[in-house]
C-alpha cells in the first residue's frame, strides 16, 4: 500500500490537472549568432547589463548604420574613456572632491554668538552687496539704500560690548588665505 496522500504516478512528474491535456514541452532554441567577443588592451571599467539578442542580423541598428556608412569607431578613444585605472595610477585624475579635500580647508572664525549671527545674517540678506552698502552709506546715496535698509542698519548697530569683542578678537587672530572672518564679522569690520 502506498503511504496517505500519494497518488499512483511516476515519481517527480507533476500531475496534470483533471480533465486537461499536459502542456506540450517548448521546442529547443536554435543557436543564434554570437558576434566575437572584442577584447580591449587594457583593464577597462566593468559595465552591468543585460545583454539580449536581435532576431534579425540585418535589423535597422545603430551599429549597422555606421557599418554602411563607412564609418569607424576610435577604439582607443573608448579604451581611454572607459580605462579602469588602480586607485594609485599616476595617470588618474582627481576627481572634484578628491581636489576639494586635499586643499587645506579655511577656518572661519566666528566671534558673535549665534543669535546675534542670525539676526546679522538675516540683515545681510535685505540688503545690497556690502560694497555697495558701504558706498551708499558714505556718499549719503539713497538710491541704494531704502528708508526700510538704513532702519535695519541702525536696529543692528554692534553694541560697545560687540565692539570691544571683535577688537579683541581682531589682536588674537591673523587673517589671511586660511584663516577669515565669517560673513557677519566680516560686515562689521567693514
Amino acid at each position: 500500500a502506498s503511504p496517505k496522500g500519494k497518488g499512483k504516478g511516476k515519481a517527480g512528474a507533476p500531475a496534470a490537472a483533471k480533465g486537461m491535456a499536459p502542456r506540450p514541452k517548448a521546442p529547443p532554441k536554435a543557436a543564434e549568432p554570437r558576434k566575437p567577443d572584442v577584447k580591449p588592451g587594457i583593464q577597462v571599467k566593468k559595465l552591468y547589463w543585460s545583454s539580449f539578442r536581435l532576431g534579425d542580423s540585418g535589423s535597422n541598428t545603430v551599429w549597422n548604420e555606421l557599418h554602411q556608412q563607412g564609418m569607424s569607431i576610435d577604439t582607443n578613444e573608448l579604451e581611454a574613456l572607459f580605462a579602469d585605472e588602480p586607485p594609485g595610477s599616476r595617470t588618474r585624475r582627481a576627481s572634484p572632491m578628491e581636489e576639494q579635500a586635499a586643499k587645506p580647508a579655511v577656518k572661519k572664525i566666528q566671534v558673535l554668538d549665534a543669535n546675534r549671527r542670525k539676526a546679522m545674517s538675516v540683515m545681510l540678506a535685505r540688503l545690497p552687496e556690502k560694497r555697495q552698502v558701504l558706498d551708499a552709506l558714505l556718499c549719503m546715496d539713497t538710491q541704494w539704500l531704502n528708508r526700510d535698509q538704513i532702519e535695519l542698519l541702525m536696529m543692528n548697530l554692534p553694541a560697545k560690548e560687540e565692539v570691544e569683542l571683535l577688537r579683541r578678537a581682531q589682536t588674537e587672530h591673523t587673517i589671511d588665505e586660511l584663516n577669515v572672518w565669517d560673513i557677519p564679522e566680516d560686515f562689521l569690520f567693514d
